[in-house]
């Protein structure tokens, strides 16, 4: 990747993958889609301070972490992985759209979004009976779910998300 330190767009879809290396040197990055891969963990990402989009999706990550130093991210797409745990966030103040559809999130604590700069849309997908609750949603943000059969009763008691 030295040869390319002006590279604004990566794609690496549907290969065999299975570690996110190699980027330190792609400081101009602004768009890196690495999806339907074999990665496990968010890491690697640690110089890329101009990153505004990531695609994580459909891949076998686990944990969210290894995004701390991404402040320019406006949107993250972590769907088809393996999340049960929404967490190291709040960092990403910059974030406009997070998509954690197909996961295993089981209670969904929003309270991480409220050092958001702007407004932030977040989708949720129900495959299975996963997420419980989702609890203080700050205003600047929308949530949309997408059901496969329907909305589990328990988010209906959940007082921040019906306003």
């Amino acid at each position: 990747m030295e040869r390319f330190p002006y590279l604004e767009e990566l794609r690496v879809n549907g290969s065999r993958v299975d570690k996110i290396e190699g980027l330190d040197t792609l400081r101009n990055l602004k768009q890196l889609l690495i999806s339907s891969t074999h990665v496990e963990e968010i890491e690697g990402l640690e110089s890329l301070k101009n990153l505004e989009v990531l695609d994580l999706s459909r891949n076998e990550i686990s944990k969210i972490k290894g995004l701390d130093n991404l402040k320019n991210l406006k949107r993250l797409n972590l769907s088809e992985n393996n999340i049960s745990k929404v967490e190291n966030l709040d960092r990403l103040i910059n974030l406009e759209f997070l998509t954690l559809e197909v996961n295993k999130i089981k209670e969904f604590d929003a309270s991480f979004l409220s050092n958001l700069v702007s407004e932030c849309f977040i989708s949720l997908c129900f495959t299975g009976d996963y997420i419980k609750e989702i609890k203080d949603v700050p205003k600047n943000v929308t949530i949309k779910f997408e059901a496969d059969h329907f909305v589990p009763r328990t988010l209906y008691r959940s007082k921040d998300l019906f306003r």
